[in-house]
Order: structure tokens, then sequence, then C-alpha cells
């Protein structure tokens, strides 16, 4: 910390002076700025319904391989090909002592590289030799877990889309049954793989007339989301069934396509999936609260306020 900050003895035996000076009222702070946290976390991870997983949890269960953090970092909208051999550039060493301190325990790398041609025009220069090892050490990580980046870029651009939950057997659905093996995110088949889940609910429950109307091609993947649906949820959709019950945040939601297909929003009753998401779903790993913050329902959690602006 000292060196981050660039804090001298002196500055630090200051500092805590200054502390020990005022325990209590920065004790104070520290418990305030927790209880914001916890405030702020409970409002952006809401309880989840019965059978509801998070984006994010998925997510997280995914083998990125050793280069997580870049590949969260990106764009994917294009190939995956082009991303692969930028981010194994941008990892190579530019330190010779880095280099020369990686060289030992990964000389296989320097073998493949030479084998893939690679090497040719550096030998001699034992820095650029070990970069080119290091590029293909980087790239071949990535080519090694390529479906389960394609994976999580396909939940990354349903996040983008306003999906904050996903009923788990659709998850299951959409992460084994498309094929990741190519150099892009199929999201276009996961959205395809959503709306026929949706129209197939909806027809079970209202009916082909209702089914049609709610899935016409006017509607995407973020319209059906904000909306209560047995699928797919926003977080503000998760916070609505929380606080007023599926039933009424549904019949509130679709009341136009409902009466369109002259269903009486206030016949709408709870069946046991329906009934199911309204009693929630604890314990559900990924949507617990962080460490330190204090166990409470956060069905109604409320936006935190910020100290700073009021």
């Amino acid at each position: 910390m000292r060196d981050s900050l660039h804090l001298s003895n002196g500055d630090i035996a200051s500092l805590s002076e200054v502390i020990g000076e005022n325990e209590s009222e920065v004790g104070a702070l520290v418990e305030q700025a927790a209880s914001e946290r916890a405030a702020r976390h409970a409002y952006d991870h809401p309880k989840l319904p019965k059978g509801f997983v998070t984006i994010e949890q998925l997510q997280g269960d995914l083998d990125l391989g050793d280069l997580r953090d870049e590949v969260e970092d990106f764009d994917f909208d294009g190939d995956l090909t082009d991303a692969f051999s930028e981010t194994a550039d941008y990892k190579v060493d530019d330190n010779y002592h880095a280099l020369l301190s990686w060289l030992p325990d990964h000389t296989e790398w320097l073998e493949q590289a030479e084998f893939d041609g690679l090497l040719e025009g550096c030998k001699g220069d034992i820095y650029k030799m070990v970069q080119m090892a290091q590029y293909e050490c980087f790239k071949s990580d990535l080519y090694d877990h390529r479906e389960d980046i394609c994976r999580y870029g396909t939940l990354d651009q349903l996040r983008d889309m306003g999906v904050y939950a996903i009923r788990e057997s659709l998850a299951d659905e959409i992460l084994n049954d498309l094929s990741y093996d190519e150099d892009y995110a199929p999201t276009d088949d996961a959205k395809d793989t959503i709306m026929g889940a949706v129209s197939a609910a909806f027809e079970e429950r209202y009916g082909e007339d209702f089914a049609e109307v709610a899935t016409d091609f006017w509607q995407d993947i973020d319209d059906i989301a904000g909306r209560a649906n047995p699928c797919i949820l926003s977080v503000d959709t998760v916070r609505a069934v929380n606080e007023k019950g599926y039933d009424a945040v549904f019949a509130e939601q679709w009341k136009t396509e409902l009466s369109e297909c002259d269903i009486d929003p206030e016949a709408v009753s709870v069946d046991s999936e329906a009934h199911d998401m309204e009693n929630g779903r604890d314990g559900l790993d990924g949507n617990a609260p962080e460490k330190d913050a204090p166990e409470k329902d956060d069905r109604d959690a409320q936006p935190p306020v910020d100290t700073d602006n009021r």
C-alpha cells in the first residue's frame, strides 16, 4: 500500500497518529461505508425467484483460463481470433528480467514457437525468442478455453440486453445444447432459444393468441426481460416481483396484450410455477450477501443514499 501511494515512513507515522487521535470518528466512517456498501449490494442483487440463476453466477462458473481478467474485457461483437491474437500480444513482457524469469518453467513453449516458425528472424536474440514463446503460450491458453469464452461472451451480451436472471433449465439448454466451437459468440442462437421458450410457456398457460402477441417481431430480449415471465428477468422486474408478487406484476405489465386476447387480467391466477417464483429461492450461490454484509431480507431494498451528494 505504501508503495502504491508513495508514502514515506514519516507520512505513515503521521497518518497513524491522526487515526489514533480520531479513532471513534474514523470507526464511524468505516462502519457507515460498510453499511452503504451492503445496501448497494442488496439493491444490485435482489433475491431471485425460485428456479432462477443470475447471469453473473453463470459467468463465474465458466473456466476462462489464465487470462480471465483480459477475457472479461473482450468486445464479443467481433471475431474472437482477432481478440485472442491482440490479447496474447498485449500480455507479452517487455522487461528483460521478467522474460528470463519466465523462461525456465516454460521451455516447452520455446520449442513450440520454433515448431510453428515463430522464431525465424529472431534466433540469437534470446529476449525476442522468449517473447515469441510467451505469445504462443498465451494464445494457446485462450484457444484451449475457447468454448467457455464463447459461452461467457453469449451471457455477456444477454446481460447487456438487460437480462439479469434466467431460469436454470433454460440456462442449461443455452450453455450445453448450442454450439460453441466457432470463433464468435452464438448470441443470436441463444436469443432464438429464449424467445422459443417464452413463447412455449405463454402458449401453454394463456393460449396461442397471447403467445403470438407477446412474442411478435416487435419484441426483443430486453422487452421480454423487462416484464414478468417464466424465463428471463431484468433486475427491475425481479425487484417488482419481490415487492408485489408475480401475478400482480404480470397482470400489470401485460395488461394490453391480455386485453387484446380477451383475457381478464384479474382472472390471471397463480399456478404452481408462478407460486414458486413468488416464494423466492434462498441460498443461491452467487447471490448471497457479501462476506461482511449483514444478513437481511432484501426484498424491500432501496437504492442506497449517496452521502456525498445529499
